[in-house]
């Protein structure tokens, strides 16, 4: 029975791995509008490419939803985040259509900034 329970902790586990790689193993592409197309997870849009400036929280002016395929217009340097880069992309939100920044942590890029993207 142990040995059972064991079995299937391991199985659950190893099929957890096998089923969240996929999503970032799709690549970013570029197409004939200057955009970068990626797939992302559900992150809040700031209005600069910062949590906070100065110890003064950025606002948050959006939201954008999880999705295999957003685009974003470019790229600029701003705080350092968990991708352990410096690189935030420009895009508009989801709920309210607003213009601002996202961490590159939350899309799944490669390489960032991503290869042909313009500086904002």
């Amino acid at each position: 029975m142990r040995k059972t329970a064991m079995v299937a902790s391991a199985l659950a586990v190893l099929g957890t791995v096998v089923f969240a790689s996929p999503a970032h193993a799709e690549e970013c592409g570029g197409g004939p509008d200057g955009l970068m197309w990626c797939g992302n997870a559900t992150t809040p849009v700031w209005a600069q490419a910062a949590f906070d400036i100065d110890d003064r929280p950025v606002p948050i002016v959006d939201t954008l939803y999880a999705s295999p395929r957003s685009w974003f217009s470019c790229y600029r340097q701003g705080q350092w985040h968990s991708g352990n880069n410096n690189i935030w992309y420009q895009t508009r939100g989801d709920v309210n259509g607003r213009t601002g920044y996202v961490p590159a942590s939350a899309v799944n890029s490669r390489v960032d900034p991503g290869p042909g993207l313009k500086h904002c």
